[in-house]
């Protein structure tokens, strides 16, 4: 079996190559795209990626999320979606706890965040300002549908909730 590391622009390619080899996609975060099984259809099965979150994941702040997405936009939301939701809450909490609405009161308060539930996991800014113990979720798409592979918690990190597969 042979693996490579594609982009999402590389996608159109994928279904000629697979069709001459046993060949299966592992990327990054940037491959998904609602168009992935549209274009890639079951030339991606087996072919896996990483995510920020998954879109079927049982716990209450990411099924509220996708259903709002859903109702809004009449799709289901990619990682990045999740992400730039997650980015606004967290400066929403952050603009309530600053002690004033200047940059760098609002800078700090977003440095002080610990511990938000997002839809992409657990959020804590860490010293240099960066998210830190982020989960990482696999992706893999099985049957012309994508599935939640596996969660990868950080090190001493509580589980969190198990995503439907």
């Amino acid at each position: 079996m042979a693996t490579t590391i594609f982009t999402r622009n590389s996608l159109p390619y994928e279904q000629p190559i697979r069709k001459r080899s046993s060949f299966r996609a592992t990327t990054g975060d940037g491959w998904e795209s609602p168009k992935l099984i549209e274009i890639g259809g079951r030339a991606l099965d087996g072919s896996m990626y990483t995510n920020h979150y998954f879109y079927a994941d049982s716990s209450p702040v990411v099924r509220n999320f996708v259903q709002k997405y859903k109702d809004r936009y009449g799709a289901i939301p990619d990682g990045m979606a999740a992400l730039g939701y997650d980015a606004a809450r967290v400066l929403a909490d952050a603009l309530k706890r600053a002690k004033k609405l200047d940059g760098p009161s609002v800078r700090d308060a977003i440095g002080v965040t610990r511990n938000f539930a997002g839809v992409t996991g657990t959020i804590t800014i860490g010293p240099e300002r960066n998210a830190v113990g982020k989960k990482i979720i696999i992706e893999e798409v099985k049957n012309g549908q994508l599935t939640l592979r596996a969660t990868i918690e950080p090190n001493g990190a509580t589980p969190t909730a198990t995503a439907a597969q």
